[in-house]
């Protein structure tokens, strides 16, 4: 509220009529200053944390899977949300799933594609390896540990794991000899239970981005890219609450997730292939 002052009447001005701020708009003004930088800022956390949480919820509604090891699995229902960044200038907020392990096995080592990375001790063999993989598992030519190599699993299909175990088997000898150079007594490059055993990590977004598309087998209704329209929706109504929350500072008013946590570092650099396979159906 303002009181509306009039002022004198003179022989050189006209009467006007001054509005001043009552000492209670003045003080509502001045408490505005101090409190609604942090409503702002917390009301973007919010709102990127209430469409985060939306994404999530559409997404376990479509039930969305992959294979892992002889299963499948609804994995929606583990996504986090995760606060990666905080200043004062940008929120970020995650969706994403932790690193997955499988072990491979007779079974389902001839629909699985290897992938190698090397460590601070890997020995010198294992570039050979990463130079003319991937590796169907079946056709590992050596008996490996975990300390030897970084190693990641994609399933693939059967022309695709054909198309590899051509390509290698026409190289099998240069193959052995340049493992051998580095390292390898006399290694052997052919169908052999080497992988058995073997603990990889998941590429869980690779298959969730292929089975996307229905590249592994029969579609699942696109989950993702359902979701991501949904959300775009959703995230233009949301932006209503922004306003509704600066002003009474409940956020209640938005719909937040109940296990919001902090991504770590570590979190995130081991789902970045998850986040890039994804970002790529999104587009």
């Amino acid at each position: 509220m303002a009181k509306v002052k009039k002022q004198k009447t003179t022989k050189e001005a006209s009467t006007l009529i001054q509005f001043i701020p009552t000492k209670e708009t003045q003080q509502l003004i001045e408490d505005m200053r101090k409190v609604w930088p942090e409503r702002i800022r917390e009301a973007r956390k919010y709102f990127l944390l209430d469409i985060a949480n939306y994404m999530r919820n559409e997404l376990i509604l479509r039930k969305p899977t992959m294979r892992i090891e002889d299963k499948q699995w609804e994995y929606a229902n583990e996504l986090k949300i995760g606060i990666l960044e905080e200043t004062k200038d940008v929120d970020s907020i995650a969706i994403y799933l932790k690193s997955v392990k499988e072990k491979i096995t007779k079974i389902n080592m001839s629909r699985t594609l290897l992938y190698f990375s090397t460590k601070k001790d890997s020995p010198m063999w294992v570039s050979v390896l990463i130079k003319h993989g991937p590796w169907p598992a079946y056709l590992l030519p050596v008996k490996m540990k975990s300390k030897d190599a970084l190693v990641i699993s994609r399933i693939a299909r059967d022309d695709e794991i054909t198309v590899l175990d051509k390509e290698i088997m026409t190289k099998r000898v240069m193959i052995e000899q340049e493992l051998e150079a580095s390292g390898l007594n006399v290694p052997v490059v052919g169908p052999s239970d080497n992988a058995v055993g073997l603990i990889a990590n998941v590429d869980i977004g690779h298959q969730a981005a292929r089975n996307e598309f229905g590249f592994l087998g029969k579609s699942q209704g696109a989950p993702w890219r359902t979701a991501f329209i949904e959300t775009k929706k959703y995230a233009a109504q949301c932006m209503k609450k922004i306003a509704t929350y600066i002003t009474n500072g409940d956020k209640n008013v938005f719909s937040l997730p109940d296990d919001i946590g902090k991504a770590s570092k570590s979190v995130m650099k081991d789902g970045m292939g998850f986040y890039r396979e994804i970002v790529k159906v999104l587009k």
